[in-house]
């Protein structure tokens, strides 16, 4: 009965073929053990692997040296690795359980890389289900912690997650499975373990069928949550659009929809944002422009119509020495071509053009220094005869705050001599008098 429903789970849900050959994560415990078993009764072709967390001393190698046991008897191949889980959570300040679980799936995923195996199986079934959902709505979560463990994620299947613990254990009380047993599981010292050992017994006699109808219940909001993604992908379409790996979202087309602040957090979900600067976010599209916001991977910044995001740059930008000879600067962001030219040889030199710069070559005092603008920086603008603050300058030709952050100044001793990409200064423009001319270049390469 356990096998022909094992079986049918993982063709209804199209898991592996028989034909595929899948790596089983075996801890020794009675869930991985009764899969191994029905994974070889029903005649795949598979290997086991083992990770050992250094955790509970001599239980921990008791553990790895049983299934590879195991692995010999079923004459299967077998993997196996340690781990300092103490060292790692230590390391990167997390907890034990946090440590074990990033081990485990980096080493699987580097199994399917390394190997010519098609799928990890792991061996969750419909109680961890009804942990999880639990302790997801415990901890606070959005839809996408309500559906959930999914059978079939990113190169892991879940074959089962048709059955529940005590079917596991009646299955292997029929078929005299041997398996070890995790001192561990019996302390409550971990959330799941107090699900497990305190609550979901409680919530039973309330419901005998709890297990069931939390796996159920997970089962109907996955399916809502397909409706609902398709219905956020529809918004994300309308309001989303990229140009050169910036995106920006239109604020009114945004704040037409009913449940905009919802529909915000899963498009910037995709760019790291969290929960709580997305609640900042929603505030700010009835508020002035200006505010910032910053993830791991992205800026945000709340500009007048829409909000506008960016990938976070990796390479900053230095000051650079120009001298009378430097050809040219080329960086991963931008590049700068200098060219020093007759004006009888130029044509274009009243090009309106602002990534092209015409300037006095005579009145240039070498080396040329190039970098970020500063605040109370101040040039006189082409067409002017009086200076101007550089702030000010950018905010009446309303450049938002991320592109400010990258404009650049080419000086000439204390006095910039162009505002890179936006305008020369006027003391540096070419005259009746003008004979050598340099010719300036510029190439945003982002």
């Amino acid at each position: 009965m356990m096998l022909k429903a094992f079986k049918q789970f993982i063709n209804d849900n199209e898991l592996c073929s028989i034909n595929e050959k899948i790596i089983l994560a075996v801890s020794g415990g009675i869930d991985s053990v009764v899969m191994t078993h029905l994974f070889h009764k029903a005649g795949y072709d598979f290997a086991l692997a083992h990770c050992n967390f250094q955790l509970r001393a001599e239980e921990s190698e008791e553990d790895m040296h049983f299934v590879e046991s195991l692995s010999k008897k079923i004459k299967v191949p077998f993997y196996k690795i340690k781990f300092d889980t103490k060292k790692f959570a230590l390391k990167n300040g997390i907890s034990i359980q946090m440590a074990a679980r990033e081990l485990r799936f980096n080493w699987f995923k580097e199994l399917l890389v390394t190997t010519d195996f098609d799928y990890i199986a792991l061996a969750h079934h419909k109680n961890d289900v009804a942990e999880t959902l639990l302790i997801n709505l415990i901890r606070g979560t959005g839809i996408s912690g309500l559906h959930g463990i999914l059978p079939k994620t990113d190169g892991f299947i879940r074959p089962l997650l048709f059955a529940k613990r005590e079917e596991i254990e009646e299955y292997a009380v029929l078929n005299n499975i041997s398996f070890r047993i995790d001192s561990s599981n019996n302390e409550d010292k971990y959330i799941r373990n107090k699900l497990r050992i305190n609550i979901l017994p409680q919530l039973s006699q309330i419901n005998p069928a709890i297990v069931d109808t939390f796996y159920k219940t997970a089962e109907n909001i996955y399916n809502t949550e397909q409706i609902f993604n398709q219905k956020c992908e529809e918004v994300k379409n309308r309001v989303l659009t990229e140009n050169n790996g910036r995106f920006s979202i239109n604020k009114k087309l945004l704040q037409e929809q009913k449940y905009h602040a919802t529909y915000l957090y899963h498009i910037l979900k995709d760019f790291n944002f969290n929960s709580s600067q997305v609640a900042g976010m929603s505030n700010a599209l009835v508020k002035h422009s200006g505010a910032i916001f910053h993830s791991d991977t992205h800026i945000l910044i709340n500009d007048r119509d829409c909000f506008i995001i960016q990938p976070v740059e990796k390479t900053d930008i230095l000051e650079y020495q120009i001298d009378k000879n430097t050809p040219c600067i080329i960086t991963p962001i931008f590049s700068l071509k200098f060219e020093l030219l007759n004006l009888a040889d130029i044509n274009d030199y009243k090009t309106t053009d602002n990534f092209s710069a015409f300037l006095d070559a005579s009145k240039l005092q070498y080396p040329l220094t190039l970098k970020k603008w500063r605040k109370g920086d101040s040039f006189v603008p082409l067409g002017m005869n009086h200076k101007m603050k550089v702030s000010d300058f950018l905010i009446n030709n309303k450049v938002n705050l991320l592109d400010k952050e990258k404009i650049l100044t080419l000086c000439n001793g204390n006095h910039i001599i162009w505002l890179v990409g936006m305008r020369i200064d006027n003391r540096y423009k070419i005259n009746d008098k003008t004979k050598s001319v340099l010719k300036i270049t510029f190439k945003n390469n982002i």
